[in-house]
């Protein structure tokens, strides 16, 4: 909305401009204030209606946007409509009984610089002319001029980088570090600590914070995290972007480590807390095909050059041991498979055996085996299990021991399995370049019909608007041709009006491609 008023300021202005400046005409060819006010607001009245109704059509069409720049962009089309609304009703009265009321201007004799000002003024008018004499006498090749504008501007529009929001340079910078699934607690430390020794060498990082740990940041204990603060702009020599891709070199030199790093934004449009900035979501209700096909996807997208800090949220290499029941065993010494169970939740499970009261507080009794005797699958051969004729029966004799690995985490989107394929952009290349990349990627794959693949977060979003922005511009030019042609009464003067816009959509095109900047919401 604070952007909308800004914008505004220039549609307000122009108005009042407008219809002074034709007021003031009728005053200097010998009108009296009020003839001049009362002739002029009539003669340019349907003028300022036209331009106001045509500013308005163009803002309907981003009133029905979706996602969350949908939302954004409806504040900001509300404000501007309502603006001009106002304005054209305060231009068409109350502009005009303003000036019939002020006083003429006291005639004086023109100064230097009003001199100076009016032939420059005059040279400018003289230079239109003399440029518009060859395009009315050559009416073709003007038709044809527009007409290739036209056919570049939509070549352009398809063409050029495209992104979601422009990346903000706030100072802050979020890393995630990653070591293997069974690294130990101390060695993790370490690799933390060369981490943070790396960010703190660094000459444009202020402070670093960083911690280890499954937390509600990290999903498990392989994993940390980092927070960069940079110093403001005016003492560091690089952006963010340039400070992460600098730093991007001298974490690769850490053997056993993972280091992630986003620059933080001050908006975003949801997803999943991920290790780099962009989301791609797979799921399928089977984890075996999910862990076998995000192993493909994982490798094939690694290898696009659109693509860098690509990762996944799901952990793997985590230990575990399976405890496989020899039901006939069990059956020939008459112990049944809940006993089992309930021996190894009792052995394990923290299993609340009591409560004790006292006067000021309660405590609950857990029963478990102490903890130096859960550190080692060996510890389970000193498990027994209770037969039904009382017996113990030592677990050895009713189950083996079946080694394997598996996801440290299991994530879920909805009720069905899913692990998150992040990614940042890599220099040189756009967020619609690295759509292009995964989509094709995923094409190529061609996987199953269980696996379903889907963008998160800001590029769901940025999928959402880029597939109706085309929809949205046609829609925005038939509504200004709608209400162009009902005031004018023609099916013809429209066109001649809206004809001016593919020259004004080239130059803007022009203009991001000139300075190499993405075409953003």
């Amino acid at each position: 909305s604070l952007m909308a008023l800004t914008i505004s300021v220039g549609f307000v202005v122009d108005d009042a401009i407008v219809m002074i400046e034709n007021i003031q005409s009728n005053a200097e060819r010998g009108l009296s204030r009020i003839e001049a006010a009362l002739v002029g607001s009539k003669q340019i009245g349907f003028t300022v209606v036209s331009i106001s109704l045509s500013l308005v059509a163009v803002f309907i069409p981003l009133l029905f946007m979706e996602g969350v720049m949908g939302r954004l962009l409806r504040e900001f089309s509300w404000t501007l409509t309502f603006a001009i609304a106002i304005s054209t009703v305060i231009s068409l009265t109350v502009t005009p009984m303003v000036c019939a009321r002020l006083p003429a201007p006291r005639e004086r004799a023109p100064s230097r610089f009003d001199r100076l000002i009016e032939g420059s003024l005059d040279r400018i008018v003289d230079l239109y002319a003399r440029s518009l004499r060859p395009v009315i006498d050559h009416p073709w090749a003007t038709l044809i001029v527009v007409v290739v504008s036209i056919g570049w501007t939509v070549r352009l529009y398809q063409t050029i980088p495209k992104g979601s929001l422009p990346q903000d340079d706030i100072g802050l910078i979020n890393g995630t570090t990653e070591a293997a699934g069974d690294v130990s607690f101390t060695e993790m430390a370490r690799l933390q600590r060369l981490a943070s020794d790396v960010l703190v060498a660094d000459p444009d990082v202020a402070n670093v914070g960083s911690f280890i740990g499954a937390s509600n940041l990290t999903a498990s204990t392989n994993q940390g995290r980092l927070f960069v603060a940079l110093k403001p702009a005016d003492e560091r020599r690089a952006s963010s972007k340039d400070v992460i891709a600098r730093l991007r070199g001298e974490f690769a030199k850490i053997p056993g480590l993972s280091v992630f790093m986003v620059p933080s934004q001050d908006l975003r449009t949801g997803g999943r807390l991920s290790k780099s900035q962009y989301q791609f979501t797979l799921s399928s209700p089977s984890i075996e095909i999910l862990e076998i096909w995000r192993d493909k996807v994982l490798e094939r997208l690694k290898k696009a050059p659109e693509l860098v800090d690509v990762a996944s949220d799901q952990e793997r290499g985590g230990l575990r041991a399976k405890v496989v029941i020899d039901r006939n065993a069990a059956s020939r010494m008459n112990v049944q498979i809940a006993a089992i169970d309930a021996a190894l939740n009792s052995a394990f499970g923290q299993r609340q055996d009591a409560i004790v009261y006292t006067q000021r507080n309660q405590y609950r009794v857990i029963y478990e085996t102490p903890l130096e005797r859960q550190r080692d699958i060996r510890d389970l051969a000193g498990i027994y299990v209770s037969s039904a004729t009382g017996e113990q029966i030592p677990l050895t004799a009713l189950a083996h021991i079946e080694r394997s690995s598996m996801p440290l985490v299991v994530n879920h989107q909805g009720v069905v399995p899913a692990t998150t394929i992040s990614y940042n952009v890599a220099p040189g290349y756009s967020l619609d370049a690295t759509v292009a990349a995964i989509e094709l990627a995923i094409a190529e794959l061609n996987p199953p019909g269980g696996l379903r693949a889907e963008f998160a977060g800001d590029v769901a979003d940025f999928r959402k608007v880029a597939a109706g922005m085309a929809v949205l511009i046609l829609a925005a030019l038939l509504s200004v041709y709608i209400i162009l042609g009902i005031l004018y009464e023609s099916l013809v003067h429209p066109i001649t009006i809206i004809s001016t816009l593919p020259s004004a959509g080239l130059g803007a095109l022009l203009s991001l491609e000139l300075f190499n900047v993405e075409f953003t919401i």
